[in-house]
């Protein structure tokens, strides 16, 4: 083609079909072929999305359970101090070294 009013990839695309094909100028999709190209996309956010939430919780999870190791170690040395230190205080006994 010489000269065209279309742009360079329809006619690109023209130039590169044999000459028993037919070319579509603007081919409009139809209600199901819309669909079905929308789908794919569709199809492959939700991948995404459900592959990062599965992350997210997993993350979240492992770090709750940290925290919740972290608290109960804290919890369980504060404690055992506590009880030695009423101890001492029943029994009689001054403190060994001063608490922080």
């Amino acid at each position: 083609m010489a000269r065209s009013d279309f742009q360079p990839t329809p006619v690109a695309r023209l130039e590169n079909l044999p000459a028993t094909d037919i070319a579509w100028a603007n081919p409009p999709k139809r209600p199901v072929q819309a669909t079905i190209a929308v789908s794919d996309t569709t199809f492959g956010a939700l991948a995404t999305s459900n592959r990062k939430t599965d992350t997210a919780i997993s993350t979240a999870g492992d770090a709750t359970g940290n925290a919740l190791d972290t608290t109960y170690t804290n919890v369980k040395h504060a404690l055992g101090r506590s009880v030695q230190g009423v101890g001492n205080f029943l029994r009689g006994h001054p403190r060994s070294k001063p608490v922080h």
